[in-house]
């Protein structure tokens, strides 16, 4: 609900595009040209939507030479993966946006299956669908969408749909494009909340749980870890502050470093207001938190308070200036400097 953050002088235009596996999909019936679409199609319509945005925008008194692109969670890794796309294709100049505000990127810049894992995935959808033997792309059209949304709950509980490594809209992970990328020119803001990952975690989860984590993902550094977080109020914050930190804090800071280092401009933040009250006790800063105060629209169900006000236009003066000018800096904020790792640079 973009009108608050319209008032401050830009254009605010919010996107549709298609989730679940109506986004994410593949299939051996659907393998087409070497340049078709056979995976990730959300990513296509973002593609699509944003250069819808560049030809017209200027009709609503908008700039298409000044695009920033900005999500949160699975937004933001979209969001990613068609700008380093682009770097990656030597075409960052004539991608409809080369600006972004990445907030709490909610999937893995490191860690993404190819598209013959998702066809098998496909496959195996398709198989949950009655459809055997050679399955034709009519066939999978012709299937209606809730007995598609039927069939994807028959997936295993951890299958989340993100993009996949297709060679087509992701040529390599994340990661790998980040690092070899010319990013010249590329300005963003990146950030993550305080505590991303606690409500996510069972409230009766322990020490033991905690020391399943750390063996499981990082047995080399238990100790280095044990210590980061010994100012935790319990093991279940302790996890909460792991779980954030690999999954958010740690993979933005590396692509604003590989950024800063490659030609391009980042910036870093990290929100941690708690609202007041039983309610801000029990969530923390939690996966979204920031979203009122990039939009203005805070909820009644937790206490707004003069401070949250304060915030409030801090990050709305933060954003529009970015977008403006592709630097969050003014005379009326804090200085912000661009993230360098080993420094206190993170706003």
């Amino acid at each position: 609900i973009g009108a608050k953050l319209a008032e401050r002088g830009v254009v605010v235009v919010t996107v549709a595009y298609r989730l679940g596996p109506f986004g994410f999909f593949s299939h051996p019936a659907l393998a087409g040209g070497r340049d078709e679409a056979q995976a990730n199609f959300a990513l296509h319509d973002l593609r699509a939507a944003f250069y819808w945005v560049r030809e017209h925008i200027s009709g609503f008194g908008g700039d298409p030479l000044n695009i920033t692109a900005f999500g949160e969670s699975a937004g933001a890794i979209n969001l990613i993966d068609l700008m380093l796309q682009d770097a990656h294709a030597g075409r960052i100049a004539e991608s409809p946006f080369r600006r972004l505000i990445s907030q709490s990127v909610g999937g893995s810049l490191v860690e993404r299956q190819v598209l013959a894992d998702d066809r098998e995935r496909g496959k195996a959808i398709a198989g949950f669908l009655g459809l055997e033997g050679e399955v034709t792309a009519a066939q999978l059209r012709s299937v209606p969408a809730a007995d598609l949304l039927r069939a994807v709950e028959k997936l295993p509980a951890d299958d989340y749909p993100d993009a996949v490594v297709d060679g087509v809209s992701l040529a390599d992970l994340p990661l790998l494009l980040a690092r070899t990328a010319d990013l010249s020119g590329v300005e963003m803001i990146l950030g993550s909340n305080a505590d991303e990952w606690l409500m996510y975690i069972d409230e009766d989860a322990g020490q033991g749980e905690l020391n399943a984590w750390v063996d499981e993902n990082a047995a080399g550094q238990r100790s280095g870890l044990f210590r980061a977080v010994a100012d935790a109020p319990d093991a279940r914050h302790a996890l909460d502050r792991l779980e954030t930190a690999r999954n958010m804090v740690c993979p933005s800071h590396f692509l604003a470093q590989q950024i800063n280092a490659r030609g391009g401009r980042a910036w870093v933040y990290y929100f941690s207001r708690q609202r007041p009250g039983s309610g801000g006790q029990t969530l923390g800063a939690y996966h979204g938190a920031e979203l009122p105060y990039v939009y203005d629209t805070h909820d009644s169900w937790l206490p707004t308070l003069s401070q949250d006000r304060a915030v409030t236009r801090t990050v709305m003066d933060f954003w529009t200036r970015f977008a403006l000018k592709g630097d969050p800096n003014s005379e009326q904020q804090p200085d912000w400097p661009v993230f360098m790792p080993g420094s206190e640079s993170v706003m």
